[in-house]
């Protein structure tokens, strides 16, 4: 059963919520968010990507922290943000490609992701934990929701078609042609047809942002008292698995480890059936399917039936099959997070992006994964197990400053 809590959230007022809202700052390049911080007084970049010291100890981190809660509270007393009049929960729902993603934006409980009735299916670090449990100590502000999915319930459909019929508060287009609408679901009936409606969710399953969740579940866990606190919940959007996107995560790798082209091709036909395709992109076309791109030639890898681990969740997936077939005895890539040879490419850039960087020089060797669907994701979380480093790129990506959850 999991728990729901609707919170008083402050958000951008109508006039700027469009220029408010940005995306994390390190999908700018430093051309971009220049401009952005010189040419747009509104945007939230102000606030988590302050002019101030260097994070290289951590007595200059936690200045940081406080100039970018002092940034917000100025934000708050120019009147670019507004407090809602009482608790309620959000729609948002966001347009890309074609596609729509509507969910409900709530607090989730640390006891539920103490418990594991939030599922997680990455590992996270313990050091960026406690950093980023640092920065919301001092910030006291959740300003981007942790992205998590749950089995399509009709009772929370039919309370989110009924609250999408009126006009929303906030409706714009983005610059990367990305709609984004939102509503305010404060009547009494619907904030508690939808804590009912949750409690029949046996589980929320993280789907975009553990070490934030960490984090809070840290935090929660230190300031826990015997009275309710804020920090006993965390934002998150709640986001109907049917609605999810999942796409691949590929490999980009530098150099074939002092193999020449042929040594490595004889080594892969260990573990793959190989086909060398002609001169179009090869895109992997199931599971235990890759694509290779190697010298100006695609090739198709299928895996042998010794390689397929159909018992093991974790060592069935292709992500985990590459590397124990692969990266690790071929080519002495053995920890994904760490080495400086090996890089990855979301899903979205397809082959033709994994062409390009190997035609570049960059790169001499690219590997395309078939996507893991919800259910493999799922059944990994399920059994407390976590997937390799980048198994997954997932859709939406959500932006920061659009709602703000006060600690």
């Amino acid at each position: 059963m999991a728990k729901v809590k609707p919170f008083k959230a402050v958000i951008p007022t109508i006039d700027k919520a469009h220029l408010v809202a940005s995306r994390s700052y390190v999908t700018y390049t430093h051309e971009v968010l220049r401009d952005k911080l010189a040419n747009n007084p509104f945007t939230f970049l102000h606030i988590i990507h302050p002019e101030g010291p260097q994070e290289d100890s951590i007595e200059n981190r936690l200045d940081k922290y406080h100039l970018v809660r002092k940034k917000y509270e100025d934000f708050l007393a120019k009147g670019f943000f507004r407090s809602c009049a009482s608790e309620g929960f959000y729609i948002y729902q966001q347009i890309k490609d074609g596609h729509l993603f509507t969910g409900v934006i709530a607090g989730t409980s640390i006891e539920d992701y103490q418990n594991n009735v939030i599922k997680k299916h990455e590992h996270t670090i313990t050091a960026r934990e406690h950093m980023f449990k640092e920065y919301l100590q001092t910030i006291r502000i959740n300003a981007e929701p942790v992205l998590m999915s749950y089995p399509d319930q009709p009772e929370v459909e039919e309370i989110i078609a009924s609250n999408t019929s009126v006009r929303p508060e906030f409706d714009f287009t983005s610059t990367d042609e990305i709609r984004h609408r939102f509503w305010l679901v404060d009547n009494q009936d619907d904030i508690k047809a939808l804590i009912a409606a949750f409690e029949k969710v046996d589980s929320f399953y993280i789907a975009d942002g553990h070490h934030r969740s960490a984090s809070s579940s840290l935090l929660g866990f230190e300031e826990k008292s015997d009275s309710p606190r804020p920090t006993d919940y965390f934002m998150s959007y709640l986001l109907p698995e049917s609605h999810l996107q999942i796409f691949d995560f590929n490999r980009l790798i530098k150099d074939l480890n002092g193999l020449t082209e042929n040594e490595f091709l004889q080594e892969i036909k260990k573990s793959f059936y190989v086909e060398e395709l002609d001169d179009t992109l090869c895109e992997p076309q199931k599971i235990h399917n890759m694509s290779m791109y190697l010298n100006g030639k695609w090739f198709s890898l299928t895996c042998k039936a010794e390689v397929v681990k159909t018992h093991d969740p974790v060592a069935n997936l292709d992500a985990e099959i590459l590397s124990k077939t692969v990266l690790a005895p071929i080519l002495n890539i053995t920890d994904l997070k760490t080495d400086q040879r090996v890089n990855f490419l979301g899903g979205l850039e397809g082959m033709e992006g994994l062409k390009k960087q190997v035609d570049s020089g960059k790169y001499q060797v690219a590997f395309g994964l078939y996507p893991v669907s919800i259910n493999h994701l799922k059944e990994v979380a399920d059994a407390n197990l976590y997937m390799p480093p980048k198994s997954t790129w997932i859709e939406p990506k959500l932006r920061s400053g659009l709602i703000i959850y006060p600690l």
